[in-house]
């Protein structure tokens, strides 16, 4: 069956949206974090970074989600990689903790966010490799009503 460009495009638009409605970002932070590396070496590397998180509901799971290369994201729902899901969050905190293994490797991440002050607690420990990232900090609400661009 050949589609013409009028019905590929409403199908392409169908899509799309189903993906947007799915997704609800909820909020976007962008984080001032100090993070202390540990390696299994016993050397340490302290750093100051910006992470930037979006929060979201995605089919009633929560979602935070990293858009920073160095940092992890967690979610509610165990599937995949995600073998263990522990998720304390209420209304006045988001408190995610994921249990990954991938090839036989073990990674345990937590990214705790208090909801009134700010305050960003991330932890991941890379066990196999004996690597650990500590990270502490604040983040602030992005105001995406107020565009530069």
């Amino acid at each position: 069956m050949k589609m013409n460009f009028r019905t590929s495009l409403l199908i392409s638009l169908l899509i799309y949206s189903n993906i947007c409605i799915a997704l609800e970002v909820k909020v976007k932070l962008s984080c001032q974090l100090e993070i202390l590396k540990i390696y299994s070496t016993g050397s340490r590397e302290k750093l100051n970074m910006t992470a930037l998180f979006d929060v979201s509901y995605w089919e009633n799971f929560l979602y935070i989600a990293s858009l920073t290369d160095e940092f992890a994201s967690v979610i509610s729902k165990q599937s995949g990689l995600t073998q263990y899901v522990l998720n304390r969050s209420d209304d006045n905190r988001w408190d995610l903790l994921n249990h990954d293994i991938a090839n036989g490797n073990t990674n345990i991440t937590r990214i705790i966010i208090d909801r009134n002050t700010g305050q960003i607690l991330y932890n991941r420990n890379w066990r196999d490799y004996t690597i650990e990232t500590q990270g502490s900090g604040f983040c602030s609400k992005i105001d995406t009503s107020k565009r530069k661009f």
